[in-house]
């Protein structure tokens, strides 16, 4: 997985990084929208029956919880405490309320742009704690591909993300295969 993360990035960096630099026409809600996850009704330690759905935090998963408040593919980042850490899902989740939920048609553009051009510690407005504000993180000065730069960078980069989540759900049966037998047998 972190070898197709290497190669989306070199593209990226390719056909992008000039760009970057140089030719600022937009901001990040012209491409994208941006919003904030909420607090679970229910909240569990554990992945169990009836609560199977991640709670995504800043930063990793933070418990389980009985529902999901998104099932499409979705990108989160910290808006309070940890921040500049991005994921992505193409599952059922529940993204809690110190995160920013960001969706986009170019998600595979707007995720390397938030992993490898923004820097995060410039938006904190926070003292004592970090905090992002969501008009903050909309109002990023980005470079926006022509329709022909989106369609050749998601040309190149869709089969590659694909396959990321395919190996991750591959990986994730593994697990509770591994768990299984680890339990059946010790």
């Amino acid at each position: 997985n972190d070898n197709l993360s290497n190669i989306k990035t070199t593209i990226f960096n390719h056909m992008f990084d000039i760009k970057l630099k140089q030719y600022l026409n937009g901001t990040i809600q012209d491409i994208a929208k941006v919003t904030t996850g909420k607090r679970p009704k229910n909240k569990y330690t554990s992945k169990e029956m009836n609560n199977l759905y991640p709670i995504i935090g800043a930063s990793k998963i933070i418990g389980y919880t009985d529902a999901f408040l998104y099932n499409e593919s979705i990108i989160t980042t910290g808006r309070v405490g940890t921040h500049g850490v991005i994921q992505r899902y193409r599952e059922p989740v529940w993204v809690s309320d110190n995160s920013f939920i960001i969706t986009s048609k170019h998600e595979d553009y707007l995720y390397e742009l938030l992993r490898n051009f923004i820097n995060f510690n410039a938006l904190n407005t926070g003292s004592t704690q970090p905090l992002i504000t969501q008009s903050d993180l909309k109002n990023i000065d980005i470079y926006i591909p022509s329709k022909k730069e989106f369609s050749l960078f998601e040309f190149r980069t869709t089969a590659l993300t694909d396959k990321q989540f395919e190996i991750k759900r591959q990986n994730q049966i593994l697990q509770i295969l591994k768990s299984q037998l680890l339990s059946k047998y010790f």
